[in-house]
């Protein structure tokens, strides 16, 4: 296998990215670079160490924002429909944050029960992010024997209800809470999620959405996901991109996913294919937790890979960082833990000099809280991703929005900017484990 030179990083080069003066301020200055170093820090002479005192090193000092404690009374998984759930939280003060939880909390609901819950109740979520580290290291049953994806999404949906919260309470935006907003409209990548459709009936479906939202990036499937090479049927990803590609020219930035699809060796080979059609973007070629065998792929392709959908381990960002396991960083909000922890992942890239595309295929109301983050990272890739096709939900909200000439605004209300029918939580079922 030949390795791609232009990708190789020196040691020494790697030991510099975390010096490196960077001109973005506020979060993103060299200062709040260093105090983000609870995931541990390299110092001069090689030896990753942590920082004094993990539970202080905060990304967002919350008590200079909110002079007064913030007491949470309660937290609650509610289910509004057999399809519907949310995260709702309420300070002793009668402040309310909430946000719909996507379709895997429902599965994760007990560890929210057990660990999550009991330990937010009573606490003040000014140091909320102290209180899921100590979670996560200390407290019984301690989070840590459970790390993963679905620990970490029943802590992302408490954190992004909590967020809502404190958003209300100030009467501002998350985006203006976290660092403001560095854009006011975010680029959108229109994603497809399914693998059932043929080459033409990808290219008609995103020839209407691209006519109704403008947008200039698309993301379609490839391969069969984590399929071991196989692909979702024979000539599919061959016929797909190369028809996307003559359907919509070469002004139509294009990202593929394979979702773990391919070992490396086929990874690249169909990644040749890929760059052949000018895409941009060749995310989760081979299954996620085989990092090295993703970094051969990275090392391998003059394309960029991302990757990171899965990742919730703060060391292992690190390391794909650290030895370019990836080119373009993808965490979920969900999947990593919440926008706290997203911003770390964002941080440790923009420190490296790399950028961050984050993950979570929602649409309207659902992906309010990705606008947030990607409205005030420097690091952006470039396009949000960004659910292809609208969703009908079973319940009502405002504003009601979609992505226009390319891009969806920032919502403009307190917390995510989103205001639910008082209803939903009025007859929703409170669910206990």
């Amino acid at each position: 296998m030949t390795a791609n030179r232009n990708r190789r990083v020196p040691r020494h080069a790697l030991r510099q990215f975390s010096r490196r003066t960077m001109i973005w301020g506020g979060l993103f200055s060299p200062a709040a670079a260093n105090a983000s170093t609870i995931v541990a820090g390299q110092d001069s002479s090689g030896w990753i160490s942590y920082p004094e005192d993990p539970l202080r090193s905060r990304v967002i000092d919350l008590h200079k924002r909110f002079t007064d404690p913030i007491i949470i009374k309660d937290i609650q998984h509610l289910k509004h429909s057999d399809r519907t759930y949310f995260m709702r939280v309420e300070s002793e003060g009668g402040a309310v944050g909430a946000v719909k939880c996507n379709q895997r909390m429902q599965d994760v609901s007990s560890l929210f029960q057990r660990a999550i819950r009991p330990a937010l109740i009573g606490t003040d979520a000014r140091d909320m992010e102290a209180t899921f580290e100590s979670v996560y290291r200390f407290q019984k049953p301690r989070g840590y024997k459970y790390s993963g994806l679905a620990y970490f999404t029943a802590q992302g949906h408490a954190e992004l209800a909590i967020w809502d919260m404190l958003g209300h309470i100030a009467g501002a935006r998350v985006a203006d809470l976290i660092g403001g907003p560095r854009r006011s409209g975010v680029p959108v990548y229109l994603t497809r999620l399914t693998r059932r459709t043929t080459a033409q009936e990808e290219v008609d479906r995103l020839a209407e959405r691209i006519e109704a939202t403008g947008a200039r990036a698309v993301k379609v499937k490839i391969g069969g996901r984590m399929s071991l090479n196989e692909d979702a049927f024979p000539g599919r990803t061959e016929s797909l991109v190369p028809a996307l590609r003559n359907a919509f020219g070469d002004d139509l930035t294009l990202y593929v996913d394979a979702n773990g699809s391919y070992d490396a060796p086929t990874a690249v080979r169909v990644g040749h294919m890929l760059q052949d059609q000018g895409v941009d973007l060749f995310e989760e070629p081979c299954p996620w937790e085989d990092f090295e065998m993703t970094w051969q792929v990275t090392q391998s392709l003059d394309i960029k890979v991302g990757g990171g959908e899965q990742d919730s381990s703060l060391p292992k960002w690190r390391w794909m960082i650290n030895n370019r396991g990836v080119d373009v960083l993808q965490p979920d909000l969900i999947y990593n833990g919440g926008i706290l922890r997203a911003l770390k992942v964002a941080r440790m890239a923009a420190a490296a000099g790399m950028t961050v595309t984050p993950h979570y295929p929602r649409w309207g109301a659902e992906a309010a809280p990705l606008i947030h983050y990607a409205s005030v990272i420097p690091n952006f890739h470039g396009f949000m991703e960004y659910r292809a096709d609208p969703v009908r939900f079973d319940f009502d909200y405002t504003p009601v929005f979609d992505a226009v000439d390319g891009e969806v605004a920032l919502p403009d209300g307190p917390g995510f900017g989103i205001e639910y029918d008082p209803k939903i939580f009025e007859k929703a079922e409170v669910l206990t484990g």
